[in-house]
């Protein structure tokens, strides 16, 4: 069959599954040929506006969910502009539909836009085929130029809805504002209105100058990460201008690693190494803390101290790695027993443990220890075999400091050595 320019157009009317014609200044489109789908959908005619929402939201790389916080970006960003062409995939109802799009100007406000079904293994090759440019991009959610003079906004690039082909949005700053608050996390929000406060920015920032602040953001599916939101101002020439490059960077994957690392820190500044159980420090503070919040409530705090008898022994007779084995064992058999009872137990030092145990009056304190005392005395220690404790129980008297209360402890536990070991002593 011979082509020629009346034939090739019939042909590809029929390949063409749904066409519009859409005209931007008169905000209407009319579908020319269509399909169940679409006629589902977009009925014959409708506003072009609507129509673009509609098509932006089904055709981002993430379908939008919960409050649909995103749709601030979907609606009113504009119109599809000049020739355009791109695989994409839809979502309507509970399906996946693959079409490949095109946009043709016809003139200056109407356009036609060609639709044409395709499969998954097209839209597939050409994501992959921008593979790079999406690693790029994806530590940003999006990106735009600010002219708070002109109170508008431009080039906005978003790597999360980055199937459409819009990068023009028809918004003003001013409008953009309260709509994107509504995706920061309210612990935020004030800072955010704060800080992108068009009097604020020109205020504080000189040409060149960099702003930012990190907080959480929704993302697409509705989950709250961390970003960090960046102002820089351009350089235009013109000291009268007001240009401002807005990006909005994910952070989320390092900050959270920051934040794992830091309690990793924090875990380590006030645990003891080897036990694991809070280190000397931690647990004075622990008994600070009980103290305040227990006598505003008015209830009793005790303390409990032990040490392993003739812990030197051991290791002089076995070994350091047995004696640091019997320390590791005995720390997590009285941890575990003793937390059940609500206190908090550290290493003090050495071979010596403090208890805090708040809301714990004395005779419980008492026969708390003496429990902990026969657990202790009738476990076997591998290499080791068994070995005994010696404790102090005191109650904090009404208006004893923490030192007082430290030192009649360790007194109570002095009395307990020297008077035959492995026994339980109040103070």
């Amino acid at each position: 069959m011979e082509y020629n320019l009346e034939a090739v157009f019939g042909r590809i009317s029929e390949i063409v599954d749904v066409v519009y014609l859409t005209d931007s200044e008169a905000d209407t489109y009319t579908a020319l040929k269509d399909n169940s789908l679409f006629r589902n959908v977009f009925g014959l005619s409708g506003s072009y506006r609507d129509m673009m929402d509609i098509l932006m939201e089904n055709t981002a790389s993430r379908m939008i969910s919960g409050s649909k916080m995103y749709s601030v970006f979907l609606q009113g960003t504009g119109e599809l502009k000049g020739k355009f062409s791109k695989n994409v995939r839809m979502h309507f109802g509970d399906s996946d539909y693959y079409y490949h799009i095109s946009n043709y100007s016809l003139d200056e406000h109407r356009c036609a836009i060609l639709l044409t079904e395709t499969d998954e293994s097209e839209y597939i090759a050409e994501t992959h085929g921008d593979e790079k440019a999406n690693v790029i991009r994806s530590a940003y959610l999006f990106s735009m130029i600010v002219d708070l003079i002109a109170d508008t906004c431009s080039n906005l690039d978003m790597s999360e809805t980055s199937d459409h082909p819009v990068n023009e949005p028809d918004i003003s700053f001013s409008q953009w504002r309260p709509m994107i608050v509504n995706m920061i996390h309210p612990d935020f929000q004030d800072l955010f209105r704060s800080s992108t406060d068009p009097e604020y920015l020109k205020q504080y920032l000189s040409e060149n100058l960099t702003k930012s602040f990190e907080c959480l953001m929704a993302n697409l599916d509705g989950e709250y990460i961390w970003v960090k939101l960046v102002f820089n101002r351009m350089n235009t020439g013109n000291p009268d201008d007001f240009r401002l490059l807005f990006v909005v960077e994910n952070i989320h994957e390092s900050h959270m690693q920051l934040m794992e690392n830091l309690k990793k820190y924090e875990e380590k500044a006030v645990t003891d190494s080897l036990t694991g159980l809070f280190n000397h420090g931690r647990i004075e503070s622990e008994l600070s803390h009980s103290l305040e919040n227990c006598r505003a409530e008015r209830k009793p705090v005790s303390l409990i101290m032990f040490d392993i008898d003739h812990f030197k022994r051991i290791n002089d007779t076995f070994g350091h790695a047995a004696g640091d084995y019997v320390l590791k064992t005995l720390s997590k058999t009285a941890d575990e027993y003793l937390s059940s009872c609500g206190c908090v137990l550290g290493r003090w030092g050495g071979e010596e443990f403090l208890g805090v145990c708040a809301g714990v009056n004395e005779d419980d304190m008492y026969s708390t220890a003496e429990e902990l005392r026969k657990k202790i005395e009738a476990f076997e220690f591998e290499t080791v075999g068994h070995i005994t404790s010696s404790f102090g129980v005191i109650s904090v008297k009404e208006n004893e400091t923490a030192a007082e209360a430290f030192e009649r402890i360790d007194r109570a536990l002095y009395d307990a050595k020297h008077g035959g070991r492995n026994r339980v002593v109040r103070g």
